[in-house]
Order: structure tokens, then C-alpha cells, then sequence
């Protein structure tokens, strides 16, 4: 797993006892002050903390019922610093000891697995007897502060290929795995925006977003007729990653399916992208093929096409409709994280294609890069490849031969 830095300060919020606490069957105090826990997010790190039995019953560690400890607020919520060694998605450890009698102290070991997206996070944990009860003053709060990764020569990425360019030049400066053929999923939808400009549509045509246009995955959720301008249709496509978007566009253009494909292809083969082929504009059909270094080529073109440099850098865009508003928030998250400066970027995921991304990142200082990372695991995993393998090769490390 990859690693990140994270500071994390623990600090124990233990409800205050009433007068009458000491007669509560199932009760506890914080047996410890603030613990300061540093870990790297991407790491584990075993933590224990300690509660002291305030009730009048036997906590037991093993039976029927057993004292465990839940992420909670809500109950059921998935930690984001759930680990895979917790008993299950909820509960993150079992009391250590057999038993601890009212007046001892027992105590619960369990694994953080800090997250890859820097921040700063404010996870709950509450003691439970099961099948019982919830333990009365148990509540455990943790804030944690993740950084930014601190890259070395020695960090690895998880995508299957992936391709660094210098962004001005189009020189390949780090490579791997760059020549595979792969589904390349909505990445594909650079190519669909391109051709639909080189086709001349009206920016300000209104289109409707017919039946047809649905096609399953990411969409615009909006009724079926609703009605968009061609410009909202791009930005829909480019941040939102909108299936019926991508569609209605190239219906937009008169041309039927296979005429557009037949222009995606067309148009793959004046960037020098000689292997890649398309199947549909949305880049749900496994058969929207490339490689990492012509998806680069790709995304250089359309980064500098103007219909979706306006796009592709921004968080957020409000899809104007007769009902109103409709906001739509990038799939590119990288464009929200503070650690990197994103100029543009196109993800995309189906299964056969893994998490994919193109993006092109800036530095000051240093000169801009167009990073592609083709079969990553998760999608935040694709953000994290695409952060280090710009980092990496910012500061001269040897990534991989460029070839």
C-alpha cells in the first residue's frame, strides 16, 4: 500500500458521569489523557486505548457477549480509517482481556489504515457489550491530520501503465508499460468533445436529452427532454462525466453513431494515435481502446482545445435548466486537493479498464506536466499514481526507463 504522512492526535471525549453513574451496569471512564498517534496514511499503525470499568458488571472479552468497540456517529458508519484486520466494516476491535471487573482497567488494540486524500478527519469510536448495550461514557473521539505523501526514489504506483509527458514539449519523461492496448473508459470522452467541435456546433443550440441518450452509468440527472445548451452538454461530459450528455453532443452533431465513431477514429489517427480505436462516445463499451502514451498525445490535444480547457480544471458547474440550476462536481478530485495545482483532467472507470485518468498538473518552478495512469485499482489510487508520478519526476527520480 502506498504511503502518505499523517499526524493524528487522538483525545478521549468521555461523557461525564452522572451521581448515580456508579450504579449503571455498563459504564466507563477514560483511563488516559490525550495520546498523540503518527502514522502514514496509506500505513497501518496498531493503537490501544484504555477505559476503566466504571459499572457494576464483569466486562468480558470473549461469550456471548463481549465488550468490542464500534466506529460510531453514526452507528454503522464505515471509518475512513477502516482496516481490513477489523473484526468487520464497523467494528474495529474486541476487548483484550478475558475479563475486567468494575473498578480495573481494560483495554481494546485496533488497526488505523489512514486514507491517501490529505486533510484533516474527526473519527468517533464507542465502547459496546454485545447483543447487550452501548457502555455508558465510552465515547473515543480521533482527530487525525493527513498530509500531503512524502515521496522518495523508492515509492511505487499501483496503475498497470501509466505515461508522464512534459506538457509543452510532448516529451515522454517517464514510462511504463506505455504501448499496451487497454480500455481506456471515460477518457474516451475527450475524443467525443473534440470531434464535436471539429463538426461546428453552436455553443448556445439548445439540444433535449432524448431516451436514447441513456445508456447506464454516470449521467446528468435530469428528466429525459430536458433541454441544455451544447455548452452545457461539454461541461456536462468533461466534469461530470455524463453518459447522455457525451450521447446527446453527438447526436447534436446530425451525424449518425458510426459516423461519429468513424470521425473519433479519423481524428485518433491525425494526433499519431495509430492504435487506439473508439466503439461509442460515452466510453462505456470495453472496446474504446489505447495506450497510455496515445491517450497522452490525446489529452495534450484536447487540453489546449478551448471547448474543454474552459472544463476540465474546474470543481464545479451549474447546468442552467428550466427547473433551474443543476450542479454537477468533477470526477477529477484531484482539482479539490490542495496538495497539487490541476490545470485539466479526465478520469474514467469501467471494470475491465480499472480506474483510469489523464491530467495535467503544474508546479511553480518546475514545468507542467500531462500525467496518464491507465488500471489503477480504486479511483482514489489513480489520483495518488498521478501525484507521485508527477512529484517523482519533478525531482529527477528514476521512475522508469522512458521509452
Amino acid at each position: 500500500m502506498k504511503r502518505l504522512l499523517a499526524i493524528a492526535t487522538l483525545i478521549l471525549f468521555a461523557a461525564p458521569l452522572s451521581a448515580g453513574a456508579a450504579t449503571r451496569a455498563y459504564a466507563s471512564g477514560a483511563a488516559q489523557g490525550d495520546v498523540v498517534v503518527r502514522v502514514e496514511a496509506g500505513k497501518t499503525k496498531e493503537v490501544t486505548l484504555k477505559f476503566k470499568n466504571a459499572g457494576s458488571y464483569t466486562w468480558r472479552g470473549t461469550g456471548k457477549s463481549y465488550v468490542s468497540m464500534y466506529a460510531t456517529g453514526p452507528y454503522k458508519r464505515k471509518s475512513a480509517f477502516w482496516h481490513s484486520a477489523w473484526p468487520t466494516r464497523h467494528q474495529a476491535a474486541r476487548l483484550k482481556e478475558a475479563s475486567v471487573k468494575p473498578g480495573a482497567t481494560g483495554s481494546l488494540t485496533f488497526t488505523l489504515h489512514a486514507p491517501l486524500q490529505a486533510g484533516t478527519y474527526t473519527e468517533q469510536f464507542q465502547l459496546a457489550v454485545e447483543n447487550v448495550a452501548w457502555i455508558y461514557g465510552s465515547v473515543a473521539r480521533v482527530k487525525i491530520e493527513v498530509v500531503p505523501e512524502q515521496v522518495t526514489a523508492e515509492t511505487n504506483v499501483n496503475a498497470k501503465a501509466y505515461v508522464v509527458m512534459d506538457a509543452e514539449s510532448g516529451e515522454i519523461l517517464a514510462s511504463e508499460r506505455a504501448d499496451d492496448v487497454r480500455s481506456i473508459a471515460s477518457i474516451t470522452k475527450l475524443m467525443t468533445v473534440m470531434v464535436a467541435h471539429d463538426a461546428g456546433l453552436d455553443p448556445a443550440r439548445i439540444v433535449a436529452l432524448a431516451r436514447a441518450d441513456e445508456v447506464g452509468g454516470g449521467r446528468l440527472r435530469v428528466p429525459v427532454g430536458t433541454e441544455v445548451s451544447v455548452r452545457d452538454l461539454v461541461a456536462s461530459t468533461i466534469v461530470g462525466s455524463a453518459n447522455n450528455a457525451a450521447n446527446a453532443l453527438a447526436r447534436a452533431t446530425g451525424l449518425s453513431r458510426e459516423e461519429f465513431v468513424a470521425r473519433m477514429d479519423a481524428k485518433a489517427r491525425a494526433l499519431g494515435m495509430g492504435t487506439s480505436s473508439f466503439a461509442d462516445p460515452t466510453g462505456i463499451e470495453v472496446e474504446n481502446l489505447s495506450t497510455a502514451r496515445e491517450v497522452a498525445l490525446m489529452g495534450k490535444a484536447a487540453f489546449e482545445d478551448p471547448w474543454i480547457s474552459e472544463f476540465a480544471g474546474e470543481p464545479e458547474y451549474e447546468v442552467a435548466t428550466a427547473k433551474g440550476p443543476h450542479l454537477i462536481k468533477n470526477t477529477n478530485k484531484l482539482v479539490s486537493d490542495a496538495a497539487v495545482e490541476v490545470v485539466a483532467g479526465k478520469t474514467g472507470f469501467i471494470n475491465e479498464a480499472g480506474y483510469t485518468l489523464v491530467t495535467r498538473l503544474r508546479k511553480p518552478g518546475e514545468r507542467e506536466l500531462l500525467v496518464v495512469v491507465l488500471g489503477s485499482d480504486t479511483k482514489s489510487l489513480s489520483f495518488r499514481d498521478a501525484k507521485v508520478l508527477a512529484e517523482k519526476t519533478w525531482r529527477g527520480y528514476r521512475t522508469a526507463l522512458a521509452h
